[in-house]
C-alpha cells in the first residue's frame, strides 16, 4: 500500500546524485512523502512518517533485495516477498528477508503469486484473471493447470513457515481453496477443497500439530553496503531498479553488483547452472545448495550494528562503505571471536581504519591458485584469469593462498577472532565471474559451523527448536517438472537418498510429514541414519539429544 511519487519531481533528484548513498536517501524522502500524504488524506488527519509505515507491507517480486533493509530501516513492521516461479533461488531472497527482519526487528511474510511465465494456477471461474477474461485473452494462461504448479505452492509454503513467516497472502484472490468452477458455474460436484486449498489445509495442519518450529539457524552473514541497491531481477537494468540513463555514473551496475552476485553464485551453488535450465517452476526457484540455506543478509545501517555478534562469520559483498561505527563494530566483532571476510577493494571508509588490513603491492596477473588451507589440503587450483595484490603477510598470520608464490589470501589473527583478506580485486576475475578461491575460502570458512550435516542432493534447512531440539529440512527439487501450460508425470526415479550426521547421541527423532520414526546408528558420539526422500517431496526431521 505504499504510494508512488512523482516522477517529474523524484527523476531530477535522482539525475543530481554523486553516490548510492544519495539515491537511497531520496528514495526514502519521496517515498515517504508519498506515503504520509496518501494515509493522512486516507484517514483524515496528519501522520507522522512512523505512523504512515507502520502498517504498511511491501512485498516486491524484482528488486526486492535492493529494498528489503530499507524500507524497515524506513520503518515497516512486516516485510515480504512476492514469491513465484519467476523467481529463482527463493533461498537467497529469505537470506535477505530474514536478515532484515533479525536486524531490525520485524516480521516476515509471504505474498503467494502462483505465476510461472505468463501462466498462473487460477482454482476459481470468478477470477478476473479466468481464460477469455477480457483483459488477458490472447497470450496469458489462468487455470487450474497453468503456472507454478501444487510441489512448488507446498515448498514455498513450507520454505517460508521454517524462516519464521507469519502472514500468508494469496495474489489471485477470489476464493481458490474449494473446488474448481464452484455452483455458479452450474455444476453439481460434491463440496470440497481444490488442490490448492488441500495443500494449503495440510501445511496449516502441520503447523498446529508442531507449534514449536524454532528459529532458523543461519550462522554466515552477508554483510552489504546499506545503498547497496542490488537485485538480481530488475524491471529495468540499473541501482535500485531505475533507469540507468536518469544517472549513469551512479545507477550502472559495475564491479560492486558482480561482486555480491558472485558471492551468492558460490554459496548457492548450482544456482548458476539451474538457472540456464529449461524454466520450469521447481528447477529455478528451489535449489540444493551446496552449503544448505545457512546465510543471512545485513546492511551497515547506522545504530544496527549489534546485529553482528550473532554470526560467527561475517562475510563482505560489494563496495561496504563503512563509517567509524561499524569499523569499529567490525573491529570489536572480530575481538569477540568472530570471522570477517573481505577482498581487495572492498572497504570504503573513516572505519577501514580500525581493521588490520595489511598493505597491498601492485597488481599482478595469475590464472593458477596454491590453496595451502587446514581443512581442505595443499591442492593447485586452475582459475579464470585474474589480478592480485600481493599482500604483506603480518606477523602470526597464516597464509592461506598463494599465486605465483605470493601470498593473496591470509588469515590475520586479532583478538579471539581473526580477518579474513583476499588480495583478488571483489574476488572477481577479469572476466568479472568469481574466482575459485571464493569456494574456498567459503568452505574454509564454515567448517564445523553446523552441528548438523546433511549430505544428499537435496535443498536443507536447519532449525534450533525451542525445546532445545534441533529440525532438518529436505527438500528434493528433482522429479517434478512443471512446465508453464499443462503437468507433466512425475519422474519418481528421482528420489534420493539422504544421509544426517549430528555429533551427540539421539534419544528421539521423528520425521512430521509422513510421522515416521527414525531408526540411527550411533558410533564414537557420532549418530547417522538415511532416509530416502522420495521425487519432489518434502522430509521434515526433528532430532532430540539428552545432551545439550
Amino acid at each position: 500500500s505504499y504510494a508512488y511519487p512523482d516522477a517529474a519531481t523524484l527523476d531530477p533528484k535522482i539525475k543530481a546524485a554523486t553516490s548510492r548513498a544519495d539515491v537511497l536517501a531520496i528514495l526514502r524522502e519521496a517515498y515517504t512523502s508519498a506515503t504520509v500524504k496518501k494515509f493522512s488524506e486516507m484517514y483524515g488527519e496528519q501522520l507522522s512518517a512512523e505512523e504512515a509505515w507502520r502498517d504498511v507491507i511491501p512485498c516486491q517480486s524484482a528488486e526486492n533485495e535492493a529494498f528489503a533493509h530499507a524500507v524497515c530501516n524506513w520503518g515497516v513492521k512486516r516485510v515480504g516477498h512476492e514469491s513465484s516461479g519467476n523467481a529463482p533461488v527463493l533461498g537467497r531472497r529469505l537470506a535477505f528477508l530474514r536478515g532484515a527482519c533479525r536486524q531490525f526487528g520485524a516480521h516476515l511474510c509471504d505474498y503467494q503469486s502462483c505465476n510461472l511465465g505468463d501462466a498462473s494456477n487460477i482454482f476459481s471461474r470468478e477470477s478476473s484473471f479466468f481464460p477469455a477474461s477480457s483483459r488477458y485473452i490472447l497470450d496469458n494462461q489462468y487455470d487450474a493447470w497453468a503456472g507454478s504448479g501444487m510441489n512448488w505452492v507446498l515448498k514455498d509454503y513450507l520454505l517460508f513457515h521454517l524462516a519464521g513467516c507469519d502472514t500468508f497472502y494469496h495474489e489471485e484472490g477470489n476464493d481458490i481453496y474449494w473446488k474448481p468452477g464452484g455452483n455458479s458455474a452450474g455444476d453439481d460436484f460434491p463440496f470440497g477443497l481444490s488442490p490448492r486449498g488441500r495443500v494449503t489445509e495440510s501445511v496449516i495442519k502441520l503447523a498446529r500439530e508442531h507449534p514449536d518450529r524454532g528459529h532458523q539457524f543461519t550462522p554466515v552473514a552477508f554483510l552489504l553496503d546499506e545503498a547497496h541497491g542490488y537485485s538480481q531481477e530488475s524491471f529495468t537494468p540499473g541501482r535500485f531498479g531505475l533507469d540507468p540513463q536518469l544517472n549513469p555514473a551512479v545507477l550502472t551496475y559495475g564491479a560492486h553488483e558482480d561482486s555480491i552476485r558472485a558471492w551468492f553464485d558460490v554459496a548457492y551453488f548450482p544456482a548458476p547452472e539451474t538457472q540456464n535450465e529449461p524454466a520450469s517452476a521447481i528447477r529455478q526457484t528451489f535449489v540444493n545448495g551446496i552449503f544448505g540455506d545457512i546465510y543471512d543478509v545485513v546492511v551497515t545501517a547506522p545504530k544496527h550494528a549489534d546485529i553482528l555478534s550473532t554470526y560467527p562469520v561475517v562475510v563482505a559483498a560489494g563496495d561496504v562503505i563503512l563509517t567509524e561505527d561499524w569499523g569499529r563494530a567490525i573491529g570489536a566483532f572480530v575481538d569477540a571471536g568472530g570471522t570477517f571476510v573481505v577482498c581487495a577493494d572492498q572497504l570504503l571508509g573513516r572505519g577501514v581504519g580500525h581493521l588490520p588490513v595489511p598493505s597491498m603491492g601492485e597488481l599482478a596477473e595469475a590464472n593458477v591458485i596454491e590453496w595451502k588451507g587446514p581443512d581442505q589440503g595443499d591442492q593447485s587450483v586452475a582459475s579464470n584469469v585474474f589480478r592480485y595484490r600481493p599482500l604483506t603477510v603480518p606477523e602470526n598470520a597464516k597464509v592461506l593462498a598463494t599465486a605465483d608464490g605470493k601470498p593473496v589470501v591470509v588469515s590475520i589473527p586479532k583478538g579471539k577472532g581473526r580477518l579474513i583478506v583476499i588480495a583478488i580485486p571483489h574476488g572477481l576475475g577479469i572476466d568479472r565471474r568469481p574466482t575459485p578461491i571464493l569456494p574456498l575460502v567459503l568452505q574454509h570458512v564454515t567448517q564445523g559451523l553446523m552441528p548438523i550435516k546433511v549430505a544428499g542432493d537435496v535443498e536443507w534447512t536447519l532449525n534450533r527448536l525451542d525445546d532445545g531440539g534441533w529440525l532438518v529440512g529436505l527438500l528434493n527439487n528433482r522429479g517434478v517438472i512443471k512446465p508453464q501450460h499443462g503437468v507433466l508425470p512425475t519422474d519418481h526415479h528421482q528420489a534420493q537418498a539422504v544421509t544426517i550426521t549430528v555429533p551427540f547421541p539421539v534419544t528421539k527423532s521423528s520425521e512430521w510429514m509422513n510421522r515416521a520414526a527414525l531408526s540411527w546408528k550411533s558410533a564414537e558420539k557420532i549418530s547417522s541414519t538415511t532416509l530416502t526422500v522420495p521425487a519432489g517431496m518434502v522430509r521434515l526431521i526433528e532430532i532430540h539429544s539428552a545432551t545439550p
